[in-house]
């Protein structure tokens, strides 16, 4: 070994290959939102070809999604003389017994075919089938070994229903597969995604334009059969997906105070913590805002982010809890979940939408004005490192105050300034 290695441990980098998903059980996220363009379920489909001219066959299932895919045709040549064209369905798998002359030669036209496909009850009820672009259906077919229908693919985000995402800007991206940006949920999984890879529990609801029928859907409830919708629809996560979310938020609509109340619910039941956003325009309206809950389980952000949007190619107003949700889910995977998000970078944002001056020789600066007028600190005003707080690090960061209600603000839990970063003791 030592006429092969001369300078100590060789040390060899894997960079392929398979490794298991990893995620702490408290870094899973919960959101609900719209988006109104997400990805449709897919029919199946397959193309029969034959050596005639004018006799390709399309095959489309009629119910879309993976189901499709196990259906299947067959071409048989009944090997007789002067047979008839039938067609018959044995649970998903069709067969079509070709028409013969009399010398047991398949006359059967495509166009025969279709129509007899088409014809049959329980194989129009499978698929339907049509003349292959360009084609008449005049051409005589050939028998064929049984096909099966490939592509079907299921709705990636049915409404109403957890779906789950990890840590893929890709699958994240069916949410918005025109690429408009339309709905809520594009910009909140780009925003997490923003901070970390995170597993992410989505629920998608319909888009109404009436604000009170919003809400509702948002909100959700149990139909008829028995079904959780809307935030509900989360505590079904574990059962249906195999874990639990526990960072929880609706960004884009928790600023309504009938979301945040149903938010405040489910993360009681899912023992898990809730940030949302305020609607006030100063710190004062922020405080009384908070008045309103008294829950251990929330974190209310005030002001909002800004950020470059390119669609607009201008500087817009962001939501904040979002980019909460991403950094919580970093901590609890990097740190753990005893980290409060204090002081930590926030990425792809450029600033806040309201001036918020910190100074640590105010008694009562305007970052932790909210857990100087009540003992529990149930929201946090966004402070920001910005200016003459940390003028090496100008990267906007989240709350200078503990997550927890559970904790008494205290003057001693003051941030400290380190290396031109703000730290908390």
């Amino acid at each position: 070994m030592v006429d092969q290695y001369h300078h100590g441990v060789k040390i060899v980098e894997l960079t392929e290959g398979p490794r298991p998903i990893r995620t702490v059980a408290t870094a899973v996220i919960g959101i609900v939102g719209t988006a109104p363009d997400a990805a449709v379920a897919i029919a199946a489909t397959v193309a029969l070809s034959f050596v005639t001219s004018n006799s390709g066959i399309d095959l489309v299932a009629v119910a879309a999604g993976t189901a499709g895919n196990s259906i299947s045709l067959e071409l048989i040549d009944p090997a007789a003389n002067s047979a008839t064209l039938a067609v018959s369905v044995a649970d998903k798998a069709i067969s079509a017994s070709l028409q013969t002359d009399a010398s047991g030669n398949i006359i059967s036209l495509a166009s025969e075919v279709i129509a007899a496909i088409n014809g049959d009850g329980a194989a129009s009820a499978l698929l339907t089938a049509a003349d292959t672009s360009g084609s008449d259906g005049s051409g005589v077919v050939a028998a064929a070994s049984a096909v099966k229908l490939t592509g079907g693919e299921n709705e990636p985000f049915p409404l109403n229903t957890p779906s789950l995402i990890i840590g893929s800007r890709a699958t994240a991206a069916r949410l918005d597969a025109s690429g408009d940006g339309k709905g809520t949920l594009p910009a909140a999984m780009d925003a997490i995604f923003d901070q970390v890879g995170a597993m992410v529990v989505v629920v998608r609801v319909a888009e109404d334009a009436t604000p009170a029928t919003q809400t509702s859907n948002i909100i959700g409830g149990t139909d008829g059969n028995g079904k959780n919708t809307g935030l509900k629809a989360l505590l079904d996560a574990e059962a249906e997906l195999g874990v639990k979310p526990r960072i929880l938020g609706v960004p884009g609509f928790d600023a309504e105070a009938a979301v945040v109340a149903e938010l405040v619910s489910i993360a009681d039941s899912l023992r898990g913590f809730a940030y949302a956003g305020i609607n006030a325009v100063t710190k004062e309206d922020a405080v009384t805002y908070r008045d309103s809950y008294g829950s251990k389980r929330l974190m209310l952000i005030w002001p909002e982010f800004t950020a470059w949007d390119t669609a607009a190619s201008d500087t817009v107003n962001v939501s904040a809890s979002a980019r909460a949700l991403g950094v919580r889910a970093f901590i609890d995977n990097q740190v753990g979940w005893h980290k409060t998000i204090s002081n930590v970078p926030v990425n792809g944002v450029t600033g806040l939408s309201k001036s918020v001056d910190f100074n640590l020789t105010d008694p009562i600066p305007p970052p932790i004005i909210s857990t100087k007028t009540k003992s529990r600190p149930l929201f946090a005003v966004l402070a920001s490192v910005f200016g003459v707080h940390a003028p090496a690090a100008p990267t906007p960061c989240l709350p200078l105050n503990p997550p927890c209600a559970r904790v008494t603000f205290s003057p001693t839990l003051l941030p400290r300034r380190t290396s031109g970063l703000l730290t908390c003791p």
